[in-house]
């Protein structure tokens, strides 16, 4: 099947839809936990609640850092103690791979050398049997400064952020 892409990124070309075959089943189905979910004043959510086997990963969001040290830490002090709950969770699933998403927090990514950043990383964790992975886009707007060639050789999968396809920006259709 053929599907049009927009004229403002890819000209009038059409592509061929890309499409796994009948005997590729479904490898990765990620979580994320907010450290927030707690705090939620409609109604609580703990690691706990999370059902045994539904992830295959899950991650933890979000940590941050430190901008002087450059050490990764928690978002808000009450976060270790929830991180080290969802940690716990491996004793019922311990096929489950619990990540910690890193926040930027808004600063600036300097995308010519993200890559070797991210290479770099892997070499680091890869010493420490630790995974990585990065969650890019679904806009090709934002998603074109990524060098995803290059980042494919770093990372273990890569996580799309499908819930900005559309939003409060969409037009409305009548």
């Amino acid at each position: 099947m053929d599907t049009v892409t927009t004229k403002e990124f890819c000209g009038s070309k059409k592509v061929k839809r890309p499409s796994c075959d009948k005997s590729n089943d479904v490898s990765h189905v990620v979580g994320y936990f907010e450290g927030c979910a707690r705090a939620r004043p409609y109604e609580n959510f703990w690691p706990e609640q999370i059902p045994v086997g539904l992830y295959t990963h899950n991650n933890f969001a979000f940590a941050t850092i430190d901008p002087k040290t450059f050490k990764i830490k928690a978002n808000k002090e009450s976060d270790l103690n929830t991180y080290r709950r969802l940690m716990l969770q491996k004793k019922k699933d311990p096929e489950l791979k619990v990540y910690l998403a890193v926040d930027r927090a808004g600063r600036d990514v300097d995308f010519a050398n993200f890559p070797k950043f991210m290479a770099s990383l892997k070499k680091t964790l890869g010493a420490n049997d630790k995974g990585l992975t990065i969650t890019l886009p679904a806009s090709y707007w934002y998603l074109q400064h990524f060098d995803i060639k290059k980042l494919e050789k770093t990372v273990d999968f890569f996580n799309i952020m499908s819930y900005d396809l559309h939003g409060a920006w969409d037009q409305n259709a009548t």
